[in-house]
């Protein structure tokens, strides 16, 4: 009877305590992913990869370089994008903020190619039909930081994904933000079968509060236009923000479980559809050569007929991008065309992507 009595007693104490854990849980569960990720932050990170990253901390800021080599580099960066030396200056001082970083994107998408051209050979200048260039295997575009900084700050060349956003990342790290890298799954369609999700997004933290709750900003620089968001984009949900047009809104994800957020986009040339550009996870904190990203660069690389197939570069301008395509270059305006010319010849493409991008390409 005793023990009855011990047993009943025990159950009484205990029932509260596990229905206060169940309430708790189904209202973090009702959460946003980013008041979820500041609920958690208030008391347990156990189900993050690493604390909140700091200036010292961030995972991804990680690479080869010196100290001196790093200011070298960031001095070179800037200007490599446009930034003035006087302003490049008054940049590295000040603290970092919403204005500068946006500053900082719109600079890098005027002045840095999204391109693909280490992945093909191409044909020498005498060749008098554009021909389709073949695979190569050597040189190819990696997950080391310090070799996507070379091509892009020494070489003027510009990249894709990986390459753009890995480096802006570093730049912003570089200069005191904290950030982190997102794997995103383009067109939420990456993970059906035969697909990787391959692409990445950068977070930046602690420069905005929405009601309150610390909210990551969304960068992206290295999503290639048609589709790129000129703006900083801070973790709002349902709030549409306006891009040249083009409305641009973040949604909570319940479709797969690797995902939270997934970013939409309604085009100025069609307000009737709203497209899934990519989801990702809010709290995500990966490193460069993380194990996910290696998986995403092998299925550009290898499988990818978007990449594979051609040889692509895409410069924003003031007014929208410039699209060098397999036989011509275009100019696009809030979603029209508003110019094309036809290229007859190898030597009239090498002179467009030299004239247009910066870049110069060498014969194999």
């Amino acid at each position: 009877l005793r023990r009855i009595v011990i047993l009943m007693i025990v159950s009484c104490c205990l029932e509260p305590t596990l229905s206060s854990k169940t309430t708790s849980f189904a209202i973090r569960s009702s959460l946003s992913p980013v008041a979820r990720l500041h609920s958690n932050n208030r008391h347990s990170r156990t189900w993050l990869r690493c604390e909140t990253p700091t200036r010292s901390t961030t995972k991804c800021q990680r690479s080869s370089l010196s100290e001196e080599e790093t200011i070298e580099l960031r001095t070179l960066y800037l200007h490599r994008i446009g930034i003035s030396k006087p302003e490049a200056e008054a940049l590295i001082h000040r603290k970092p903020n919403t204005d500068d970083l946006q500053q900082l994107l719109w600079a890098h998408l005027l002045n840095v190619p999204f391109e693909n051209m280490d992945q093909h050979t191409h044909p020498s200048h005498g060749t008098h039909t554009i021909e389709v260039p073949r695979l190569r295997k050597k040189n190819l575009p990696s997950l080391d930081v310090t070799r996507s900084l070379e091509k892009i700050v020494r070489r003027g060349r510009g990249g894709f994904c990986f390459e753009l956003n890995f480096s802006f990342a570093w730049l912003l790290n570089s200069l005191g933000y904290s950030v982190r890298l997102a794997l995103a799954d383009v067109g939420c369609q990456q993970t059906l079968p035969g697909k990787v999700p391959a692409h990445v997004v950068i977070l930046v933290d602690e420069l905005f509060n929405n009601e309150d709750i610390a909210t990551p900003i969304l960068v992206d620089p290295g999503f290639g236009t048609p589709g790129v968001c000129e703006l900083i984009l801070p973790l709002t949900y349902n709030n549409p923000v306006d891009s040249r047009g083009d409305l641009f809104r973040f949604d909570i994800d319940h479709t797969h479980s690797r995902f939270d957020t997934v970013l939409l986009r309604t085009r100025v040339t069609d307000t009737s559809v709203e497209e899934k550009m990519y989801r990702f996870n809010a709290a995500d904190d990966l490193m460069f050569d993380s194990e996910e990203f290696a998986k995403g660069l092998d299925y550009v690389l290898e499988v990818s007929p978007t990449f594979n197939e051609k040889r692509i570069c895409v410069l924003s301008t003031s007014d929208g991008h410039v699209t060098l395509g397999r036989d011509y270059v275009k100019w696009i305006e809030r979603g029209e065309m508003v110019k094309r010319v036809e290229l007859t010849s190898e030597t009239e493409w090498r002179s467009a992507v030299m004239d247009l991008f910066g870049v110069v390409l060498h014969p194999e």
